[in-house]
């Protein structure tokens, strides 16, 4: 089993048994695009306003195809300091 590190403008894929990780995504979001068919997906680490993560869900349509039987989740992005230092909850529509 390997274990994958994704860093901050990165996405990886990999399959069971080998992991994907993250650490500390602070105000970054990470996105898992998964197949519970095959054990395989995705993972992203983006800061805001960043379109690798458009990439990235471009690719897994590309390599499942239909995007129903996956699973998506968005984790991180709760916190954002300002330039006046100001640190503030960031919200997602």
């Amino acid at each position: 089993m390997l274990e994958i590190k994704v860093d901050i403008f990165e996405y990886e894929k990999a399959s069971a048994p080998d992991l994907l990780i993250i650490y500390g995504l602070g105000p970054c979001i990470g996105i898992s695009i998964y197949d519970p068919k095959t054990k395989s997906g995705y993972l992203g680490h983006f800061p805001n306003e960043c379109d690798i993560e458009t990439r990235m869900i471009q690719k897994a349509v590309e390599d499942y195809g239909d995007i129903g039987k996956l699973k998506a989740t968005l984790r991180g992005g709760s916190l954002t300091v300002t330039k006046e230092g100001v640190i503030r909850n960031r919200e997602f529509l």
